[in-house]
């Protein structure tokens, strides 16, 4: 598993959890490993980027005899926002994406490769995880 994955892994955790506790929480990040104490070593690597970014603080407490670190959400996550930058092509290849979709039945108008948006986004991401669910389920079928 790379950092990637773990800080994907951490951040979807964060999506419905206001803190992660160390080592407690270390299975919730991770399946189980032949390596635990390098997974739980690359896990708190992984969270120090969050810790940088200012999305959570660390916090180090004793429970009972046992020492404890948990990382803390600032805020809520959904209230973090980002600026992305996207070249021509990426926005009319978005575009044309979106358009294609044809989601007139849901009230969405057509995309601008001018101005794209957070709907046409998210819309286009919500549509592939549908999809990739769906397709998982029928190779397990």
């Amino acid at each position: 598993m790379t950092l990637s994955d773990l800080k994907l892994n951490i951040y979807n955790h964060f999506q419905t959890n206001d803190e992660l506790v160390l080592p407690d929480d270390n299975l919730k990040i991770l399946v189980i490993s032949d390596t635990p104490d390098l997974h739980a070593a690359a896990i708190k690597t992984a969270l120090s980027s969050f810790e940088e970014t200012g999305l959570v603080k660390k916090v180090e407490y004793v429970e009972g005899k046992k020492n404890k670190t948990a990382y803390i959400l600032e805020k809520p996550l959904q209230s973090y926002t980002q600026n992305v930058n996207i070249d021509g092509i990426t926005a009319a290849l978005i575009s044309k994406v979106f358009n294609n979709l044809n989601l007139k039945q849901v009230g969405a108008s057509q995309s601008n490769p001018l101005a794209i948006t957070q709907f046409e986004i998210e819309t286009m991401a919500t549509i592939a995880e549908q999809y990739i669910i769906a397709n998982k389920s029928k190779e397990q079928n």
